[in-house]
This record gives structure tokens, C-alpha cells and sequence, in this order.
């Protein structure tokens, strides 16, 4: 073969085929599923859930968040009130509001005057060295599902951890007096604190929490009218308490 020859460009010829042969050629591309199947008996794929309470006190904006303090994760980030669904047959709602009640030692839910000292210096007859304790969680889940319901529905799911999280109201329990029973209760295994949203958007967050949709919405916090200033229980924005405690010094 000459010089010439080898110089020549390589053609392809293509087959002479019909539109109807074009498509039979065709072969589908199967994209990953985003979302698996559910399991048998297994009512949402779901693997957990949890609540991030927010309330507005001297006109901004506050995210309740807790930090651990034993364990793996003690004192790294800061997690929402939540974790894993019980079994196959817990809805998402039900999961967040008994982790949000458990994690927070059933005190949202009870009609107290917290900024009271002697409610505060009798704290432990509410726990009665912990024997009310089923009673506070089984109130305070009953009033999250309850303000969960009655809020307008505001729900971010982490597809990575198949993870659903829901941003409702609560009133202002001071975060010293939570990791005051934290204390009392499990021997402070939880700091908690009220974040600014600025805070929240710098602070090393729980990764089931970084989701655009939340990190949005916490964002744009101090313009939303439905987080209302000082909001008390049964005053159109919280819903009736579930239980009542108050103390007097004789």
C-alpha cells in the first residue's frame, strides 16, 4: 500500500434504517431509583425523623438545637431533636414528636412559668425523682403532634439519610434550664442552646440537617410572620398545654 493511500481519512457507512428500525436500536438507560421500595409490613422508607423547634423572643428569630456531651459525638455538632423510627409501622410524624419529646425531657407541653426562681428551684419535685417521667413524655409527644398538626406544614426530608425533618413552633424554655435537667435527668448528657439563624448557618450541624430546603428557610427566619413574638400556649399560635406545673414558697 503507497503513502498516499495510508493518508487517506477512514469513512464509516452508516446502515440505511427507517425510523421504526432507528427506535428498535435504541437502548433505554436505566437511571438509579432515588428512593428504595418499601419493605414488606414497612408503612414509609423512612429510616428517621425529628423536630427543630423555633420561637421569636426580643423580636429575632431562635433554633432550639442540642449538642451531645458523652459519648462519640460529644461536643462535635449540633443535632435537632430526633432519630430512628421504632419499627416498620411508625409514621414520620409519630417517630419526630416521641424523639423530640424524650430528647427534651418533657417539658415542652408544660403550662410553667420558667422565668420564675422558684419554679425553677423546685424542678425536681416535677420530675419526682423521675417517676413522672412517662407521664411528661407521653403529655409533651401528645402536644407536639398536636402543634405539629395545627402549624402549616413545613417538612424537609434528607434523601441521603432518608431523613424527614419538620420545623414547628414552640415557646421559650431557657436553654440553661434544659441542660439543667439534662443534669438532673440522664447526668447532662445533652447541652442545649437557642442559635440566631446566622449561628445556624455557621455552626458544624448534624449532617441529616444539611438539606437546601431547611438551610432556606432558616435563612429567611426573621421575615417569617408565623413565628410570632413571645407566643404562649393556646394563643392561636401554640397549641392548649398538656400539663400544668407551679411552685410557691412558703
Amino acid at each position: 500500500m503507497t503513502e498516499a493511500a495510508e493518508a487517506q481519512p477512514a469513512y464509516r457507512s452508516l446502515q440505511n434504517l427507517s425510523l421504526g428500525g432507528v427506535a428498535a436500536t435504541y437502548q433505554q438507560v436505566v437511571l438509579p431509583k432515588r428512593y428504595r421500595a418499601c419493605k414488606p409490613g414497612e408503612v414509609s422508607t423512612y429510616q428517621g425523623a425529628g423536630i427543630v423547634p423555633v420561637c421569636r423572643m426580643n423580636g429575632q428569630a431562635k433554633i432550639l438545637l442540642h449538642q451531645p456531651q458523652k459519648g462519640k459525638r460529644a461536643g462535635v455538632r449540633w443535632y435537632d431533636f430526633g432519630g430512628k423510627k421504632t419499627d416498620k409501622t411508625e409514621f414520620t410524624s409519630h417517630c419526630a414528636c416521641r424523639k423530640f419529646a424524650k430528647q427534651t425531657y418533657g417539658l415542652f407541653g408544660v403550662d410553667a412559668n420558667f422565668q420564675d426562681s422558684d419554679v425553677v428551684d423546685q424542678l425536681p419535685e416535677l420530675y419526682h425523682d423521675l417517676a413522672n417521667m412517662p407521664l411528661m413524655l407521653k403529655a409533651s409527644e401528645d402536644w407536639a403532634q398536636a402543634q405539629l398538626m395545627d402549624d402549616d406544614r413545613r417538612i424537609y426530608y434528607n434523601d441521603q439519610h432518608e431523613y424527614h425533618i419538620y420545623l414547628i413552633n414552640v415557646p421559650y424554655i431557657p436553654d440553661e434550664i434544659l441542660t439543667e435537667v439534662s443534669a438532673m435527668v440522664d447526668g447532662g448528657k445533652r447541652m442545649f442552646m437557642w442559635l440566631s439563624p446566622e449561628d445556624f448557618a455557621s455552626e458544624a450541624l448534624a449532617p441529616r440537617l444539611h438539606t437546601d430546603g431547611l438551610m432556606k428557610q432558616i435563612a429567611t427566619l426573621e421575615e417569617e410572620l408565623w413565628v410570632k413574638e413571645s407566643a404562649e400556649y393556646n394563643d392561636g399560635t401554640l397549641c392548649a398545654a398538656t400539663s400544668s406545673f407551679a411552685a410557691t414558697i412558703v
